[in-house]
């Protein structure tokens, strides 16, 4: 199923943000990782493979099973929302045990019919979201934000959220110190949350500055805040539902 990103586990790369990692060689890498997607195709105990794209900025994540593998391709049935952002996307995340890092893999063609997906040129791919504690989500829609401490108060808009830290997108004017300590406002579609935050952070962009807090929500806040991203995710969900009722039509 798909995973919330309130999941510890799910520590994912996210589309532009990966690097490529050579273990041995890329053709010693390949064979390695098809070795492994073959131990699992022939012991389905061992089965524990998720694949992971996005859609939206959000993650799609559910299990798939390898079907047969040939010449370096490898058949995986996956579910059809799965075969929709990989199909899309052109390339899709694998995750199992049984392979040392993450695993990118280009997708050849997807049959609709069956819900298979052909996979070729296996890379592992470092993954820079395990430096962090949170995996942050890049909203649908600007949420209107802003920051009170005791010397001023900055308000602003919200794109990119995670529990742990939050960036506020804020007027050019607005200067803040190191460390400053305050609460963060975030107005939800259905609920207002006032968060104690620490300023961490300034990164100038065009006309605005990004003001990088680190949050720390409370059990009610994170309650509401776990609704909201489940609401999110809901949308995206009946999103890829349309798109493949279309693609099969």
């Amino acid at each position: 199923m798909i995973k919330l990103l309130s999941d510890a586990g799910l520590k994912s790369p996210r589309p532009n943000h990966y690097q490529l990692l050579t273990v041995q060689s890329a053709s010693e890498d390949n064979a390695a990782i098809i070795k492994a997607l073959s131990v699992i195709m022939y012991n389905n105990l061992l089965n524990d493979l998720v694949l992971l794209n996005y859609h939206d900025e959000m993650p799609i994540s559910f299990g798939a099973a390898v079907e047969g593998i040939n010449n370096g391709i490898v058949a995986m049935s996956v579910h059809s929302f799965q075969a929709v952002s990989m199909l899309m996307q052109k390339m899709t995340f694998i995750k199992s045990d049984l392979l040392p890092h993450w695993v990118m893999a280009n997708v050849l063609k997807i049959d609709r019919d069956n819900n298979l997906a052909y996979l070729a040129l296996f890379s592992y791919v470092h993954n820079t979201s395990e430096r962090r504690n949170y995996v942050r989500m890049k909203l649908p829609d600007m949420v209107e934000a802003s920051f009170h401490s005791d010397r001023q108060e900055v308000p602003g808009s919200v794109r990119e959220i995670s529990f742990g830290g939050v960036a506020i997108m804020a007027p050019q004017e607005k200067v803040l110190k190191e460390k400053e300590k305050g609460i963060i406002s975030l107005s939800l579609p259905n609920a207002r949350l006032d968060i104690p935050g620490v300023f961490l952070q300034c990164h100038e962009q065009d006309f605005f500055k990004r003001l990088i807090f680190q949050m720390k929500m409370n059990a009610k806040s994170r309650q509401i805040f776990s609704q909201f991203i489940f609401e999110q995710q809901s949308k995206i969900m009946e999103e890829l539902k349309h798109l493949n009722g279309d693609m099969k039509g």
